[in-house]
C-alpha cells in the first residue's frame, strides 16, 4: 500500500505513506516532538491543535516524553501506541518498521541524534542528545528509509518521495540505539506506530 508520486529515477520501487504532510519545517528549540507530531497529524488531513492547558511537565519539556507525545497524538483521533523493539534482532528490528510503513501509515521513533546539520555526522552527539525521527518510507533496493528530521535545515539534494532526508537502514539501526541514558529510562528502541483509530483492530 503506497501512495503515488512522480518518479525519481534514484527510486526504484519506494513504498510511502498513503497521506504525506504539505511541508517539513524545522523545529524551534527543543520541540521536536510537538514538531514531529504536528507534522504526522497533518499528515492525515487533520489540523493540529496545540492543548490549552498542558501539564506542567510538558509546560516545562514540551513534548519530550513519550507518553505525553502519545496523548497528543489521542487528542486528534489518531491511535500511537508506545512500543519497543529492544528484544529482537536487527532484522527484526527493520521488519517492524517496514511492515507498519506497508500499511501507509508513518512511524515515530526515538533515537540518538549525531546529524547536527545537513551532511554531517557527528557521533559523539549521538551519545548525548535523544531526538525524535518520523519514517514516511522505505526502498529495499537502496535500504533506505525516507524519513522527517525536524532539526536538520535547509533542502535535500534532489527530490525524495517523502520526507526531508534519507536514513539508510544501518543508519537508523545505529541511531535507533538512542544516547547513553535511553535505557535507564526505557527508551532504546522505543517506536509509535500511528494510525486512525479506526484502524486500532487491525494493528
Amino acid at each position: 500500500m503506497s501512495a503515488s508520486f512522480p518518479q525519481d529515477v534514484r527510486w526504484g520501487d519506494p513504498q510511502v505513506a498513503l497521506s504525506l504532510p504539505q511541508a517539513y519545517p524545522r523545529q524551534e528549540g527543543l520541540s521536536c516532538g510537538e514538531t514531529n507530531a504536528r507534522s504526522v497529524i497533518e499528515s492525515f488531513g487533520l489540523s493540529f491543535e496545540r492543548p490549552t492547558r498542558p501539564g506542567w511537565k510538558v509546560r516545562l519539556f514540551g513534548y519530550s516524553l513519550l507518553r505525553d507525545l502519545r496523548s497528543l497524538m489521542e487528542s486528534h483521533g489518531l491511535s500511537a501506541p508506545i512500543r519497543s523493539a529492544a528484544s529482537v534482532n536487527a532484522p527484526a528490528r527493520l521488519d517492524v518498521l517496514r511492515s507498519h510503513l506497508r500499511k501507509g501509515y508513518p512511524i515515530v521513533i526515538a533515537i540518538g541524534n549525531g546529524h547536527l546539520r545537513r551532511g554531517r555526522y557527528v557521533p559523539a552527539a549521538r551519545v548525548l542528545l535523544g531526538h525524535y525521527l518520523t519514517l514516511y518510507g522505505f526502498e529495499d533496493a537502496s535500504e533506505t528509509f525516507f524519513v522527517y528530521d525536524s532539526y536538520l535545515d535547509g533542502e535535500p539534494e534532489g527530490p525524495l518521495p517523502a520526507g526531508n532526508e534519507t536514513r539508510t537502514y544501518a543508519e537508523t539501526l545505529r541511531d535507533w540505539r538512542g544516547p547513553f541514558y535511553y535505557p535507564l529510562i526505557g527508551r532504546r528502541h522505543a517506536y509509535m506506530p500511528v494510525s486512525p483509530r479506526t484502524e486500532e483492530t487491525l494493528n
